[in-house]
């Protein structure tokens, strides 16, 4: 497993959806540019199978700015929303591969978007942001 390349590869997808607006980093960022979508935690169950394999999921983060009550919880509901071209799960998925082919470009063999969990304010570097964990399980 090689867990840079996996971070990366999900930050790419979402980077390569040209979603408008939105920034990306697979990495958690100093300063984020919003919104910002980010690589922010892996949790990781070495040898959950007999020892060959890890249990594997990426916690990445969606922040947008604070313009207004209304005005960040209708953007932060566009970008978790499916079927558009703003869909963050929808970007994610699409590095599923075919049928039988590896995801993230051979990172791993399968990710899926499992859920959006508890929109709230983040207070990251000083700076409040309403934002939202997207848990993504990712098969090596």
């Amino acid at each position: 497993m090689d867990l840079h390349a996996i971070c990366a590869g999900i930050a790419d997808a979402v980077s390569d959806a040209s979603i408008p607006g939105l920034t990306v980093s697979a990495y958690v960022p100093d300063s984020p540019n919003e919104p910002h979508f980010f690589i922010a935690e892996p949790s990781i169950d070495y040898d959950r199978t007999f020892g060959k394999t890890a249990d594997l999921e990426i916690v990445a983060r969606l922040l947008v700015g604070r313009q207004d009550d209304e005005a960040s919880q209708r953007l932060l509901r566009r970008y978790l929303s499916t079927g558009n071209p703003e869909s963050v799960k929808d970007a994610i998925q699409a590095a599923r591969g075919g049928p039988g082919q590896p995801a993230l470009n051979g990172a791993c063999d399968d990710l899926w978007v499992r859920r959006a969990e508890r929109p709230r304010w983040y207070d990251h570097a000083g700076t409040l942001y309403l934002g939202v964990d997207i848990v993504i399980k990712v098969v090596e």
